[in-house]
């Protein structure tokens, strides 16, 4: 399956992430942009046949480009990572973080599971990532952690690689805590 990501300069962990277990067609952007883009933007020609295009553009004009012409693809799902809930239709996700959308097969709310001895974390395993590849950096840290001080680090490791807004890295934090915490109570 073939999944498109249209993300920023600075942001290509979403890519490595997703390139683990999906073929992806990227489209990157320059890290800044004008506020306003005077011409629509020429997506890739793969991202017509792409089951799902995941946006980390964080820009209005590319995401209103991307859902009109989206329209006319194979596309499936197109994903929009911050506020533009105003472009929000049944084809389209809408979030300010990925973290609570239920993307593809392995990627969207986190699910982890987790081995306890004692008081302490001795397995964590990803059952389902972030698509920006937080939850694997959460998973990492809380490795050998009192189960206490897991829930507090999970969200803090969780905000620190998250590749979303103000607004979606403090939801990302509380998504991947209650995630663990979830696992902990399994």
């Amino acid at each position: 399956m073939r999944v498109g990501i249209v993300y920023r300069e600075g942001r290509e962990r979403i890519v490595k992430t997703i390139s683990k277990k999906y073929e992806v067609v990227p489209f990157k952007l320059p890290r800044y942009l004008p506020e306003v883009l005077e011409e629509s933007v020429e997506f890739p020609r793969e991202f017509r046949d792409c089951k799902v295009v995941i946006s980390y553009a964080f820009h209005g004009n590319v995401n209103e480009d991307l859902v009109r012409f989206s329209k006319f693809w194979n596309v499936e799902k197109v994903v929009l990572v911050g506020n533009y809930r105003h472009l929000k239709s049944p084809k389209v996700l809408v979030d300010s973080a990925c973290c609570t959308l239920r993307i593809i097969e392995g990627f969207g709310i986190p699910k982890f599971k987790l081995k306890v001895e004692g008081e302490r974390i001795v397995e964590a395993e990803v059952l389902c990532s972030a698509p920006c590849g937080a939850s694997y950096e959460v998973a990492r840290e809380i490795l050998g952690l009192e189960v206490d001080r897991a829930l507090e680090r999970a969200g803090l490791v969780a905000q620190f690689h998250c590749l979303s807004n103000r607004d979606g890295i403090h939801k990302a934090g509380r998504v991947h805590s209650l995630a663990v915490k979830r696992a902990l109570n399994d």
